[in-house]
Order: structure tokens, then sequence, then C-alpha cells
């Protein structure tokens, strides 16, 4: 039987890692699968979803931080709670993908709001969104998956 560290090694780099709060997760699933419906480079691009990928019993850290590090782009769904997790694990997620690269050079970090987000850290107001709420959903998931589709990460 392969343990989390043996899938982890052998599991490809992801397109996207979905950092999102539990509350948000029928859109983080629509999401996913509307990203994973599109083929490119002859392959359909694939997204680090947290229930997909944390096994029955699987360290959720260490599942998370293989997440982090082995996806070239992280997607903050920001909605109402996004930023008031109880648990710290959106904070902890977004916190991860900024330090490696404080100012997203690499535009690594895709800020996206998925609901109305009130408050959204100083640190994050800079970046250039999308915005999935309302009638936006088709036209904003196309930049995001045109995103997903780059060869590299700057």
């Amino acid at each position: 039987m392969a343990t989390s560290a043996t899938l982890a090694i052998d599991a490809p780099m992801r397109d996207l890692f979905l950092s999102h709060r539990a509350t948000s997760k029928p859109l983080a699933r629509r999401i996913a699968a509307d990203i994973e419906a599109v083929q490119h480079a002859g392959r359909n691009l694939n997204v680090w979803l947290d229930e997909a990928e944390i096994p029955l019993g699987g360290s959720i850290p260490g599942h998370i931080n293989w997440g982090l590090e082995h996806s070239r782009f992280v997607l903050l769904l920001m909605t109402s709670d996004y930023f008031e997790s109880p648990s710290g694990w959106t904070d902890a997620e977004w916190h991860a993908a900024l330090h490696t690269d404080p100012d997203n050079r690499r535009h690594r970090l895709l800020p996206v709001l998925g609901a109305d987000c009130p408050y959204i850290p100083y640190l994050l107001r800079h970046l250039l969104g999308a915005d999935l709420r309302g009638d936006k959903y088709s036209s904003e998931m196309t930049r995001i998956i045109r995103t997903a589709s780059r060869s590299h990460v700057r």
C-alpha cells in the first residue's frame, strides 16, 4: 500500500491550487470542474482541491504543503468570510504563496472574488483579480483558464 508521501512524490504538478473556505465549497467545486474540463498541450488542466487530494487518514498540513509547493498558480477564492477563517488555513495558504514572491512578480497568486468581500488585506489590494460574481462568471473563468494554461509562471 502506498503512503501519502509516496503518492505526493508520484503525483503530477498541479496547474492551480484552489484556496477557499469550506463555506464556498460548491463554488470551489464548480471552478475546479470548469478548469479541469479544459485541454491544454494535450492534457486536461488539473486543480489541487482539498477534498480530492487529502485521503482519509492523510496529513492535512502535509498535503496542503505539497499542494502549494507543487502547483503553478494559487487561486484565492475570496468571499466575505475567506479572511476570517477560524482554522487559519486560508491565511496560511495565501501567506505561504505571497512569501515566496512578495510583490507577485511571477503572477502566481490569483485573487478571485467569488462573492462580496468587504475586506481584502493591504498586501493583496494592489493585485489585479478576477470577479466571478453575477453574470461575469463565464468571461472571468476564460481569463482564469487562459492564465492556468500558460506554459510557465513568470
